[in-house]
């Protein structure tokens, strides 16, 4: 099976692939997590970087500069963001706004990340819970053992 967002650069063919191993390359490298992305050429760079490893294990950031330099930000954002709307993690989020593919992959990536906190959240309250309620169950084991 044959997975990525093909484009060309540099007189060749790139295959650019988001999974979960691509993400936790990227915020690595950012220092962040993708959820705090900011903007920036340096970001785009790790994040193209990132998505081409898989396909491209020997891809270096140089290359990546010149993969930008040949292409240009505007053309190279859209092949990042398209990547990214089709990528696991993110493909069962939200459907994605045309035109705005990356933006709208972060959003959908933030979702999943503020969907996750919530739920370590809940797991959380609820082991409290359960501590709680072992705790009252102590107490009135032993009350009931002193009385008898």
């Amino acid at each position: 099976m044959d997975i990525g967002t093909k484009f060309s650069a540099l007189k060749r063919e790139y295959t650019l692939y988001f999974d979960n191993r691509a993400f936790r390359c990227a915020e690595k490298n950012l220092g962040h997590p993708l959820s705090a992305m900011q903007d920036s050429i340096g970001s785009l760079t790790i994040l193209l970087h990132a998505g081409l490893l898989r396909h491209h294990p020997s891809a270096t950031i140089e290359i990546v500069d010149d993969i930008i330099d040949d292409l240009g930000y505007e053309k190279i954002t859209d092949i990042v963001g398209e990547a990214m709307a089709v990528s696991p993690p993110l493909r069962s989020e939200k459907k994605m706004r045309k035109g705005d593919a990356l933006a709208d992959a972060l959003d959908a990536y933030n979702l999943r990340v503020e969907d996750q906190k919530k739920e370590s959240l809940r797991i959380e309250d609820l082991r409290k819970k359960i501590l709680e309620e072992e705790t009252l169950r102590g107490e009135i084991l032993k009350e009931l053992s002193s009385q008898a």
